[in-house]
Parts: structure tokens; C-alpha cells; sequence
């Protein structure tokens, strides 16, 4: 899967897309219908090789400046600056609904009624670079700033959604998050505890575009609705393994659900070995289960979950299961019973963990 990075916002592909098949997607026009014949079809992509034909159209000094002509690439991981318009059509929706995810570096934002009919994905405003602490340590000092900056974003992004598809606003704004965002996006202080947000939403819009604002359950601080979300999905004796900066792990039992999170991971010698620590810990005797892994350095977890004899594949997590949410309160009880059968296993604290880890 690649990511193309255009205007600022980041849209997946197979590889061997096209990239004009994304631009016309986009609303970017192609005069010669992407022939090859006009050489008007123009983006600035600094970071792509030029071909014969931008050389054919474009001149040296345009070429150096980073344009370049769009028909004849194919979508990779760059960057790219393109003029869209509003020429593209899209499907009619039956109904007007938002579903947001939240992770450290990044926001999904997409516009559904039955299904997902458009997302989007952004920089989360409150990465700094220093991970999940960062973040952490920048709401306790400013956090009226902090909670107006995420929900601007998530509104602006939103209205620019609705805009493309002819709405004001939306029926159900439906938010998968882990209770430091859910915290910072509701005004709430970090060192609360046992938080009904659901609660606190009744009649509150929390400056929205939205009727209704529903949080998808979480665990504890760090474990989020886009992880419960995944775990509906999963039959037992399965290992979710989240790979990103706040790496999170959950087996999933019979009866009852395990969870781990660390934070502000690096992956580099000592960060893996608590991972495989972790692994030997949520491995219960007599269970051998299957492992699904997520995220940005997935690969590296790869090679601790194929020493420890595991059968594994790799996964994106996907705005259409938080969706599902949209769909009745089914869906919704589901989650809260996964919420109500999973326990977070504090690592710090845990004597097998370290065992585990000194090995």
C-alpha cells in the first residue's frame, strides 16, 4: 500500500495506481483526459524522478522549481501540491455522519451514512515530536489550547467534507479514541479516573458540526475504540498488536480480554525486548494464538513474533469498523462488552513482565 501525500492530506493506493486516477477522483482536471497530449495536467512533486514527458512540456527552470506533469506517474510515498476543483461527483448520502479516529501522529476523518463514502487523513496538531508524554505534558500547561486546537481541526475538516457533499452538518459524530484524547477533545484533566464521556456528551457538541457526539468505549488511558473496534472482529486466541508510537497489545480469551500499552516507544534494542516481553506475558500456557499486527513498525515486531513460532499477518486498522457504531446501538453494546471483559495489565508493576524481559 502507498501514501501519497497531496495538498497536505494523505490518500492510500495499490501500488501501480495511477496517479491520475486519484487527481480525477480529487476533482483535478485533465484536459486531454490524461492522454498525454496537453502537458496542462500539472503538479509541483519535487521528490519525483522527471520523465520524457515532463521534459517534453515543462522547461528546465520548472523542472528545478519541482513541477511536473501528473498523467504519466503512478502514486508512490511523495508529496505533492495539485489545483483541484468541484467538478467531481459524488454519491448521494442517505444520511450525514462523521467518524474520527485519533492516534498520536495521525487523525482519520470521514463522512458516512451506511458506510464510509469519504476519508481523510491529517496530521494530529497536538504531535510535537515528543510522543504521547509530549502531548501530555503540553495540555497540562495550556490545556484550554489544546482542546481548542483539536477541535478546530476536527471541525474544519469535517465542514470541508460537507461542503463536497452538499451537507451542514452532521447526526452522529462518532469518536475512536484512548482516554488521553477523549480527555483533551472533552476539557477533562488527564488524572481523572473512570470517565463516562458518553455521559458528559448528553446535550454537548463539544463545538462540533454535529446533533449527537458519541465516544466508542475505551480502556483505562491508552487503549482506545479503534482497538475494541478490531477486537469485535477477532474470534479468540488472538494477539492484537499495535505498532506505533503507544503500542498497545490485547489477547483476546473466552471470557475475558488482556491489554498492555507502552508509550514514547522507540523500537530500538531495549523498546523490542519489551515487546517480546510483553508477547510472553499476554502468551498464556497452553495458547498458542494467532497474531494480527498494526502500524508503522509492525515489520520490525515481525521478526519477534515469527522467533517466538507464532502465525501472524499484517492489518490496517480501518475507519469502517469504528463506523459500524453509525449503524444502531448493536454495535455500540458489542464494544461495551469488550470494554467490560478487557483488564489493562500494568507492566511496570507486573513481576512476569520483567522476568520475561531479563531473559
Amino acid at each position: 500500500m502507498k501514501k501519497v501525500i497531496i495538498n497536505g492530506k494523505e490518500y492510500k493506493a495499490e501500488e501501480g495506481t495511477p496517479l491520475k486516477d486519484i487527481l480525477i477522483e480529487l476533482g483535478m482536471e485533465f484536459p486531454c483526459g490524461g492522454t498525454g497530449r496537453c502537458g496542462k495536467c500539472r503538479i509541483k512533486a519535487k521528490d519525483v524522478q522527471p520523465t520524457e514527458k515532463d521534459r517534453k512540456f515543462l522547461s528546465d527552470s520548472a523542472i528545478e522549481e519541482g513541477w511536473r506533469i501528473a498523467c504519466d506517474k503512478i502514486a508512490d510515498d511523495y508529496e505533492l501540491e495539485c489545483k483541484l476543483t468541484d467538478a467531481v461527483k459524488r454519491r448521494e448520502l442517505g444520511a450525514c455522519n462523521i467518524i474520527v479516529s485519533i492516534g498520536v501522529k495521525e487523525i482519520k476523518i470521514g463522512i458516512a451514512d451506511d458506510e464510509i463514502a469519504e476519508e481523510v487523513t491529517v496530521v494530529n496538531p497536538l504531535y510535537d515530536g515528543n510522543g504521547i508524554s509530549g502531548i501530555c505534558e503540553n495540555y497540562d500547561k495550556n490545556g484550554k489550547a489544546q482542546t481548542k486546537l483539536l477541535r478546530a481541526v476536527l471541525a474544519k475538516e469535517s465542514i470541508e467534507l460537507f461542503e463536497k457533499y452538499g451537507k451542514a452538518k452532521s447526526e452522529t459524530f462518532a469518536v475512536a479514541a484512548n482516554g488521553i484524547f477523549l480527555k483533551i477533545l472533552t476539557g477533562i484533566k488527564l488524572d481523572e479516573k473512570d470517565i463516562d464521556f458518553n455521559a458528559i456528551s448528553d446535550g454537548h457538541n463539544f463545538d462540533l458540526p454535529t446533533e449527537e457526539v458519541y465516544f466508542l468505549p475505551c480502556v483505562g488511558d491508552y487503549i482506545g475504540g479503534d482497538i475494541l473496534g478490531e477486537t469485535v472482529n477477532c474470534g479468540d486466541n488472538t494477539i492484537i498488536i499495535d505498532c506505533e508510537e503507544l503500542f498497545v497489545a490485547v489477547s483476546i480469551g473466552k471470557d475475558n480480554n488482556e491489554a498492555v500499552a507502552m508509550w514514547d516507544m522507540s523500537y530500538d534494542e531495549v523498546g523490542l525486548k519489551a515487546v517480546r516481553a510483553v508477547v510472553k506475558l499476554l502468551r498464556k500456557e497452553g495458547f498458542t494464538p494467532f497474531v494480527r499486527l498494526y502500524g508503522e513498525y509492525a515489520e520490525k515486531v515481525e521478526k519477534i513474533i515469527a522467533g517466538e513460532g507464532l502465525e501472524y499477518s499484517f492489518y490496517e486498522k480501518k475507519l469502517s469498523n469504528p463506523a459500524k457504531v453509525l449503524g444502531g446501538l448493536r454495535y455500540r453494546a458489542k464494544l461495551n462488552k469488550e470494554k467490560s471483559v478487557t483488564s489493562e495489565i500494568n507492566v511496570l508493576n507486573s513481576e512476569e513482565f520483567h522476568k520475561y524481559f531479563a531473559e
